[in-house]
């Protein structure tokens, strides 16, 4: 069964801290798929990438099929949050991306900036979560997610496992990612004030995966995401209904 398939936790995606100025004064364009601080990512941009990834010759298996328009914004803001978060921890990015392993393991084409943007954010990520520390011990909820994630790659069946055996049988290291993500899930929330970050609607809902898992059979598994913007009182202002779906 799932639960006992999942061989580690792993970071994805993480945002911490960030100090923004010099904010745009108008922050609602219908054409801008979001802001974050005075950077605005336009639905164009996010058009372009989304393309990139669906029409790749080979495009590497079914990963790439599942990418949505809302993951492709995800990365996008986070390929601006994530280098100054970095620096501020100390943190920079190996000499070489593990480009081709992430591509493989992901079904995604090694070639798309997509794939580049998440592979960059999680050797970001993986380095992030052992310098922020501390974070709140989770919650019964925060659990249950992980929880549900796994009962959904299984199939949607529990088996013989219940939540509250999954709970006990968690190891100290898998209690400790859970408690990292956590933390900087709540970084994130912070984050996205400071920037006050703008999602468009169209573009919701939006999250980082903080937490991933790689079953025996290959497969990649989101355990535990961050939504982005997802209490925005002012969002991004859709535009008139003409994008493709």
């Amino acid at each position: 069964m799932a639960m006992r398939r999942a061989r580690r936790l792993v970071s994805v995606a993480v945002v911490a801290t960030l100090a923004v100025t010099g904010l745009s004064a108008c922050r609602s364009a219908p054409t801008m798929a979001a802001y974050v601080g005075d950077v605005q990512i336009a639905d164009t941009r996010v058009q372009a990438v989304y393309d990139e990834v669906h029409n790749a010759p080979a495009a590497g298996g079914s990963g790439a099929a599942q990418v949505s328009r809302a993951d492709v914004v995800a990365a996008l803001v986070g390929a601006e949050l994530l280098p100054e978060v970095a620096k501020q921890h100390g943190v920079s990015l190996p000499a070489e991306l593990p480009v081709e392993s992430y591509a493989s393991a992901l079904g995604l084409p090694a070639n798309a900036e997509y794939t580049r943007l998440y592979v960059q954010a999680s050797m970001y990520a993986n380095q992030l979560l052992q310098k922020v520390t501390g974070g709140p011990a989770p919650t019964d909820a925060d659990l249950r997610e992980v929880y549900d994630a796994l009962i959904k790659a299984s199939g949607g069946s529990s088996g013989a496992t219940t939540f509250e055996q999954f709970k006990g049988s968690l190891n100290d290291n898998s209690k400790q990612a859970v408690q990292a993500a956590v933390g900087v899930r709540n970084e994130i929330d912070n984050a996205a004030a400071k920037a006050d970050l703008r999602i468009n609607p169209r573009f919701q809902p939006a999250a980082l995966p903080l937490l991933q898992t790689q079953l025996q059979n290959g497969e990649v598994v989101v355990l535990m995401t961050a939504p982005l913007a997802p209490d925005d009182k002012a969002p991004v202002s859709p535009a008139p209904v003409n994008a493709a779906p």
